[in-house]
């Protein structure tokens, strides 16, 4: 129902966080729904190293330009 109302008014992007897959089987994500580097058990370490404010808003901001 609230899906809808959005739809009909507004345009949806998605943009996954750097490294980390869209989309993924639950099978293949924490308990908390975070998903991890199956070789290691942690976060993807590229993803580590981009998980900073600086380089979400200059991506942001580069995703609206784009739109």
């Amino acid at each position: 129902m609230y899906a809808e109302i959005l739809l009909d008014s507004y345009h949806l992007a998605i943009i996954s966080k750097p490294f980390v897959p869209l989309i993924k089987k639950t099978a293949e994500l924490r308990r908390d729904i975070a998903y991890i580097n199956p070789q290691t058990g942690g976060f993807p370490s590229k993803y580590i190293e981009r998980d900073q404010l600086e380089y979400y808003a200059g991506r942001n901001k580069e995703v609206i330009k784009l739109l």
